[in-house]
């Protein structure tokens, strides 16, 4: 992602709110005193010891508690005080230094104004701040880690951390449609078996569909296809590789088991849960709406 002031103003445009993943932070956050510095390694560390994101330095939030959380203004860092080169001086103060990368973004105000946006990926180890203590993110917060928690970190480099991808690809009646599953592997392990379910609604707007050698389930009253890939043909998902899976499906007009009239009932997200040796299981949905591409042709 580039990130240039139109970015910055987005945020503030699109009213995006803070979360486990993005704070925002005034110019004022940075400082050369102990304590900001300090505050600014538990930030980082945080982010790297939590699931990762991204923190905005130059974005200030409102005052009020009605938009707590939300960006007012950008609130310009001076660069000739707090030049790139010292907030990474600052980040390699992080023990072990994560792999973070600080974007300078230029301001039209002057030469000398700008916003840090700092990425922060999940880490496959735990980061102690300045302060020789250990701090995850909790509600908009750092808040520092129990030793139980420490440990579950520093044993991700034990399993891999796999991330599941969803989109649904639709194209006129008679053409290919098709659900498409997309694995990544994010840590430096490698996953020798990935096996996912994947729960796809039997109606993508008003048309039901049809996968021709997958299951159909019922479950808690509603009915979805069940989709299983895997990588069972026996090859291993490198670190920092994916795989993908293509499951056709066609448009029908009515599902042949419901002749009789009865209108099946369906949830309008697809479902999915994430298995990867010995890597705790991941789930998660997706509105069908959200992950659909519709494709015109001529």
């Amino acid at each position: 992602m580039e990130w240039t002031e139109a970015t910055i103003n987005s945020y503030i445009s699109g009213r995006i709110e803070e979360s486990l993943s993005l704070e925002y932070k005034a110019a004022g956050a940075l400082g050369k005193h102990d304590k900001c510095v300090t505050e600014i390694t538990k930030d980082v560390s945080a982010f790297a010891n939590s699931a990762g994101g991204i923190i905005i330095y130059g974005l200030r939030e409102f005052s009020d508690k009605a938009q707590e959380h939300l960006p007012e203004k950008i609130d310009p860092v001076d660069r000739r005080e707090f030049s790139k080169e010292w907030l990474e001086q600052i980040l390699n103060t992080i023990q072990p230094r994560p792999k973070v990368i600080v974007h300078p973004v230029q301001l039209s105000s002057t030469a000398y104004h700008a916003v840090y946006v700092i990425e922060v990926p999940q880490s496959s180890t735990a980061h102690q701040a300045r302060d020789h203590r250990y701090y995850k993110r909790f509600n908009f917060e750092c808040r520092a880690m129990e030793d139980y928690e420490i440990r579950d970190v520093m044993r991700r480099r034990t399993h891999p951390v796999v991330k599941t991808e969803i989109r649904i690809v639709v194209g006129k009646v008679g053409l290919k449609n098709e659900v498409i599953w997309r694995v990544v592997n994010e840590s430096d392990v490698m996953a020798r078996y990935v096996y996912s379910i994947v729960d796809v609604p039997i109606k993508i707007g008003a048309h039901y569909i049809r996968f021709e050698d997958q299951s159909m389930v019922a479950d808690e009253g509603f009915s979805f296809w069940r989709l299983r890939p895997s990588n069972n043909l026996g090859r291993p998902l490198f670190p920092r590789s994916d795989m993908i899976y293509h499951f056709q499906f066609k448009f029908i007009k009515r599902m042949s088991s419901y002749a009789s009239g009865e209108e099946p009932r369906f949830r309008d997200v697809v479902m999915y849960k994430t298995y990867a040796d010995e890597m705790p299981f991941v789930q998660g949905q997706c509105p069908v709406e959200e992950i659909t591409t519709r494709l015109e042709f001529d």
